[in-house]
């Protein structure tokens, strides 16, 4: 009976966690297909260590060898926990050669949101329409993630720009003393401005220590990762995990059959397939080769500095703080349709070095 096989999942990061939850409040029974790497066992001991006092009795020493992972790491490179796990080397990506692509994949639990920088936004309305479901149809959806994501943020002038993210029932990080005050002045200014300039959104639990360790990873798991939710999905009737790596994947008359690496085959009554635009795109590219060559829509990033002309009321560096983005801010060009996204971040380390 194809009824009693379970609904397959590939991949657990945010995409894969949000499929599976959604298919087990269907009453489905729930098979998740992952790599599986996890952080090794002495760069976890170094954040546990961290997380038993406050940042205040830290000692320098463990500062720095926590640090130091971070800093060691080859240039553009993010390296969270002291370790790479989280992501992939160039030579495990499916393309034989860069050609100038900068993305990358992962084989971790949780995917590239152990690395991410926790910002969150709904799409806005002019972004998406010309896709099949517009923002009005994701409005319940991005209700769903915020009952296992955690995001901060507060109900302002972005509201306008993404009003299916309802921020009525967040609370906001603790605003450093640089995003404060631009925030401050913004609020001045808004009624004159052409740009919308708000709070960032992050998903970030609220208890943030302000430690400034953010860009090394927070030793008490405050910044979510989809790692987080798979433990709480792994204590669930009806879900199981698998580790392994997909080879291909293929359609039958009442069943789907998912090939790994090591020759294995796994049937379900549906694919949902979530590894990552890489993965996805690699897994999808050698289970039909007919398709041909594919092409990969990315958005343009630029990083830039953000300097600003008035003297802050504390050095930054003399106080502790997060260094997740303090402010978001939307803006059009011109008649373009689509959204310009800034995020401002205040400061961090990294910028002497």
């Amino acid at each position: 009976m194809t009824d009693d096989l379970p609904d397959l999942v590939i991949g657990s990061g945010p995409s894969g966690v949000s499929v599976a939850i959604a298919r087990l409040n269907k009453g489905r029974n729930v098979l998740m297909v992952d790599a599986g790497r996890i952080l090794e066992a002495e760069q976890a001991a170094q954040a546990r260590n961290l997380a038993k006092d406050e940042p205040k009795n830290w000692s320098e020493v463990d500062l720095k060898t926590y640090k130091s992972g971070q800093f060691e790491a080859p240039g553009g490179a993010i390296r969270k926990f002291g370790s790479d796990y989280a992501i992939n080397s160039p030579s495990e990506i499916f393309s034989r050669n860069n050609n100038g692509i900068d993305l990358r994949s992962s084989h971790a639990q949780g995917g590239l949101s152990n690395l991410w920088g926790a910002s969150v936004l709904p799409s806005a309305r002019s972004d998406i329409s010309n896709w099949p479901a517009a923002t009005q149809d994701l409005e319940k959806h991005y209700e769903a993630v915020t009952r296992f994501m955690p995001v901060s943020g507060r109900d302002d002038v972005l509201s306008e720009v993404y009003p299916e993210l309802k921020m009525n029932n967040f609370n906001p990080l603790e605003l450093t003393s640089q995003g404060g005050e631009f925030l401050r002045r913004a609020d001045m200014r808004q009624d004159n401005l052409e740009i919308k300039i708000g709070a960032a959104r992050n998903a970030v639990n609220g208890k943030c220590k302000a430690c400034g360790l953010c860009l090394h990873g927070c030793p008490w798991g405050y910044i979510w990762s989809a790692a987080h939710t798979l433990e709480t999905l792994q204590k669930q009737d009806g879900f199981q995990y698998q580790t392994g790596l997909v080879q291909s994947i293929s359609n039958h008359k009442d069943r789907v059959k998912v090939r790994l690496n090591d020759g294995q085959t796994i049937e379900g009554k549906r694919l949902f397939l979530g590894a990552g635009v890489l993965e996805t795109a690699g897994i999808i590219m050698r289970s039909f080769p007919a398709l041909g060559a594919l092409a990969l829509l990315d958005s343009q990033h630029i990083f830039t500095p953000f300097l600003h002309s008035w003297r802050p009321l504390k050095n930054p560096e003399s106080v502790q703080h997060h260094t997740l983005a303090s402010a978001f801010v939307a803006f059009k060009v011109g008649d373009q349709k689509r959204i310009l996204h800034s995020q401002l971040y205040t400061w961090n380390e990294q910028y002497l070095r």
